[in-house]
C-alpha cells in the first residue's frame, strides 16, 4: 500500500512537471511570434524618435542604381510616417548612400540637423544599416 501511494505521488509530480514544461514552451513560442523583425526603416525611425520633433524631414537618395539590394529599404525609409512640429526651430535632412560597387557595403543614412531660419548645421550623425 505504501508503494502504491509513492507511485501515485510520483505520477502526480511527473504530470505537474509536464504541464509546467508545456506551458513554458507555449509562452516562449508566443513571445517569439510577437517579436517583430527590425527592418532598416524601423531602425531609422527609432533613431529619429530619440530627438524632439522636427519641422520637416528632407530625404536625399544618392543611390543611383534602382535595382540595388537596398532599394526596398530606401523606399521604406521614404514612406516613413514621422511626427512633425511646425513650431520647431530645426529640420532634418536625411542623406542615403552606399558604395554600389561593393556588395558588402552598408547602407549609410546621414542625419543632418539644420536650423530652419539660417540652414546652419546644428548636429550631424550617421547610421550604418545592413
Amino acid at each position: 500500500m505504501k508503494i502504491t501511494n509513492f507511485i501515485r505521488t510520483l505520477c502526480i509530480i511527473l504530470i505537474g512537471l509536464v504541464i509546467v514544461f508545456i506551458s513554458y514552451k507555449k509562452i516562449s513560442a508566443s513571445k517569439k511570434n510577437k517579436m517583430t523583425v527590425e527592418t532598416n526603416a524601423i531602425l531609422v525611425k527609432k533613431f529619429l524618435l530619440k530627438y524632439k520633433k522636427p519641422e520637416h524631414v528632407e530625404i536625399q537618395n544618392f543611390v543611383n542604381n534602382p535595382r540595388n539590394k537596398f532599394s526596398n529599404d530606401i523606399q521604406d525609409i521614404k514612406n516613413l510616417k514621422l511626427f512633425l512640429d511646425k513650431n520647431s526651430n530645426y529640420y532634418i535632412e536625411l542623406q542615403i548612400f552606399t558604395d554600389e560597387n561593393d556588395a558588402k557595403a552598408p547602407l549609410v543614412v546621414q542625419f543632418r540637423f539644420l536650423e530652419v531660419s539660417s540652414k546652419n548645421l546644428i548636429k550631424e550623425d550617421s547610421l550604418n544599416l545592413f
